[in-house]
């Protein structure tokens, strides 16, 4: 089960020269809105250290998985001064936050996400599967300045709008064709997998989303 119903929050704990960000999760009772104990606390399900001094800039529970934007000590860095940025998921296996992908962002790059029409590369999934479509050109992403989305998945084409907040992205499928595409097709992985973003950076001249790689045309 993941946390479809819970609340994850974080907590700055001194440790000595060490200041420890940690990543908590809290269930959410439909009835009482929290579930406490005797002294009216949220009860901690699982707890996960997120590092020395991590700079938490955006957090979000998406396909029961949580999402957290943060700043991080790179190899580099002084002790007082994180400065890589990365994407960390988690999920709640058992009765422990478990780290499942955690993603380097580039802060050097000028290419933007909005405008530009992008090319479906391959997708990577958790368990190691992989979709690489034969032609990629047929299967394309355009995110428009008013909100809303253009897909060409094969030989349907598919509309919907989308939201981002800082690097977390959200796209709400809408109207599609119901052409039938030839045998091999990759139409539905490709729009499925759109649906289920939740993340998105650039390395190079590529844009990826979390277990997504798309090249700009």
């Amino acid at each position: 089960r993941g946390p479809t119903s819970t609340g994850p929050s974080t907590r700055i704990i001194p440790s000595g020269p060490l200041t420890l960000i940690r990543l908590s999760l809290a269930p959410l009772n439909p009835t009482s809105q929290t579930t406490t104990d005797n002294d009216g606390q949220p009860v901690n399900v699982a707890t996960t250290i997120l590092g020395d001094r991590a700079q938490v800039q955006s957090m979000k529970i998406k396909n029961k998985q949580i999402v957290v934007n943060l700043i991080q000590h790179g190899p580099d860095d002084p002790m007082c001064c994180p400065s890589q940025q990365v994407i960390k998921t988690f999920a709640l296996q058992g009765d422990q936050l478990v780290e499942v992908s955690s993603e380097e962002v580039s802060t050097a790059a000028t290419l933007e996400l909005v405008g530009p029409v992008w090319r479906w590369d391959q997708t990577l999934m958790n368990n190691g599967d992989k979709f690489v479509p034969d032609n990629p050109n047929n299967y394309t992403v355009q995110f428009m300045t008013d909100g809303t989305v253009a897909i060409q998945a094969d030989c349907n084409r598919v509309g919907g709008t989308y939201s981002l907040d800082d690097s977390a992205i959200t796209i709400e499928l809408g109207p599609t064709t119901l052409a039938a595409c030839p045998p091999g097709s990759l139409g539905d992985q490709f729009v499925a997998n759109l649906g289920a973003a939740a993340i998105y950076f650039f390395q190079g001249e590529n844009a990826y989303r979390r277990r997504f790689v798309g090249r700009h045309l």
